[in-house]
C-alpha cells in the first residue's frame, strides 16, 4: 500500500479496493483481509482525487473526482472488472462534472449523489442520479433536500441513505 488522503474504498467479495486520493492518484489496490495482503492492480484510466468509489456483487464502479493539474471536477464512470483486472468506460454523470461526491449500489442499480461541482470548493449540488447496471443507463432523480459534498453515502434496509457532508468549505456542514 502507498501512503494517500482523499480516496475512496468499496467492498467486494471480501476484499477492501482502494482508489485514488492525493499522493496515489492513479493507484488502485486491493486489501485482502483474510491474508493482510495488499496488491496493486491496474491503474485508474486517469488521475482522481475526492472520487466515488462502490461495488455491485461483480465490479468495482468509479464515479467524478477531480483531477490532479486543477483539482476540477469531472464526469468520467468507469467500471474496474476483477476478473479481467481492467478498466471501461461507461457513459458519463448525467448531472456533468462531480467531484467529492457518494456512490452506492442498491438492487442492480449505481447511484450518485451530490458533490462539488467545479473544484474542491464547490459549489455543492443536491443532484441525486441511478445508473441502471441492466439497460447501461442514467436516470435523473429528485434531489437531495440539502446541496453537500464530502458526504458519506450506503446502502441500507433498501434505501440509499446521504449522511454529512459540506457546503462550500471545511468550515460549513449540511
Amino acid at each position: 500500500a502507498v501512503g494517500r488522503s482523499e480516496f475512496a474504498g468499496a467492498v467486494l467479495d471480501g476484499k477492501i479496493y482502494v482508489a485514488g486520493g492525493f499522493g496515489a492518484e492513479t493507484r488502485f489496490d486491493r486489501f485482502d483481509p483474510a491474508t493482510g495482503e495488499w496488491e496493486e492492480l491496474a491503474p485508474l484510466p486517469e488521475p482522481r482525487h475526492h472520487l466515488g468509489l462502490t461495488a455491485s456483487s461483480e465490479a468495482v464502479f468509479l464515479a467524478g473526482g477531480h483531477n490532479q493539474a486543477e483539482n476540477r471536477a469531472q464526469a468520467n464512470f468507469w467500471r474496474y472488472l476483477p476478473a479481467e483486472n481492467a478498466w471501461s468506460e461507461l457513459e458519463p454523470l448525467p448531472q456533468g462534472p462531480r467531484g467529492a461526491l457518494g456512490a452506492a449500489v442498491l438492487d442492480g442499480a449505481v447511484y450518485v449523489c451530490g458533490g462539488s461541482s467545479v473544484d474542491l470548493g464547490g459549489p455543492a449540488t443536491a443532484d441525486l442520479a441511478r445508473y441502471d447496471l441492466t439497460t447501461a443507463s442514467w436516470e435523473q432523480l429528485a434531489p437531495m433536500p440539502t446541496a453537500r459534498e464530502h458526504l458519506g453515502v450506503a446502502a441500507i434496509g433498501g434505501k440509499i441513505v446521504a449522511i454529512g457532508g459540506r457546503n462550500g468549505s471545511h468550515e460549513t456542514h449540511a
